[in-house]
């Protein structure tokens, strides 16, 4: 069949997928207008495609609409990048699959239980085609970055550990003084302990490469399981 207009070849695509039928089903079951008024607070990422910045979207702050929820989800090359104000943007896991630095600048971090939810699986065989190689990659990468997130937390608790310490040897007057900047109330707070739950969903031997862009029903009730299972594991201990 002849090609008319050369934008059509493959080559021009930009993406794979038409993300309509999932904004239509957002719009079928939320009711937007009321998320600044849910006790639930909803932030979502996306990275701007132009400028690189990693942007929140805030329940309480923003009009949110099915734009920014899928704009969140819009890993490339499957789904198309998302305009929002005249803005595209890709999925924030791009820069920050865990994004505790946005939880903690919006919520703060004290007395915080948080969990994560990691899709990719950290243990792996070793890939045995090409394109197992390519999805063996990504997972280290999202993997990762779960991980330095976690790690970046760990140090902040050792430097506040460090500072409470250190005010322990200072004269009480003076380290009430301190504790009363407000740059001290700020990045110290009450020192109460965040708490960090992690449920990582581990790949099944033999599952196909397939399966993290497989939407099919069975695919995804078999995720649901899975998740479930993972999720009683992890609060379990």
């Amino acid at each position: 069949m002849p090609v008319k207009d050369l934008s059509d070849l493959p080559v021009n695509w930009t993406s794979y997928y038409d993300p309509s039928p999932v904004k239509e089903l957002l719009l079928k079951y939320v009711d937007f207008t009321q998320l600044k008024n849910s006790p639930v607070r909803l932030l979502v990422n996306a990275v701007n495609v132009e400028t690189a910045d990693l942007e929140t979207f805030d329940s309480y702050v923003d009009d949110l609409t099915p734009d920014h929820i899928v704009a969140s989800g819009s890993l490339p090359p499957g789904f198309p990048w998302t305009t929002i104000n005249d803005k595209s943007y890709w999925d924030g896991g791009m820069v920050s699959n865990s994004p505790l630095d946005q939880v903690v600048e919006r919520c703060g971090g004290t007395n915080k239980r948080v969990f994560i939810i990691d899709l990719y699986p950290s243990k792996k065989p070793l890939p045995k085609t090409l394109r197992g190689v390519m999805a063996r990659r990504d997972e280290i990468v999202y993997s990762e970055k779960v991980r330095k997130d976690m790690r970046t937390r760990e140090i902040v608790r050792d430097y506040r550990g460090l500072i409470a310490e250190i005010l322990i040897s200072v004269d009480p007057m003076a380290a009430g003084q301190i504790k009363q900047r407000p740059r001290y109330i700020q990045l110290i707070g009450d020192m109460a302990p965040m708490t960090i739950t992690r449920i990582i969903r581990e790949g099944e031997d033999g599952e196909p490469q397939s399966k993290e862009y497989d939407f099919s029903r069975k695919s995804i009730e078999e995720l649901k399981r899975a998740g479930y299972r993972a999720a009683r594991e992890a609060l379990k201990s």
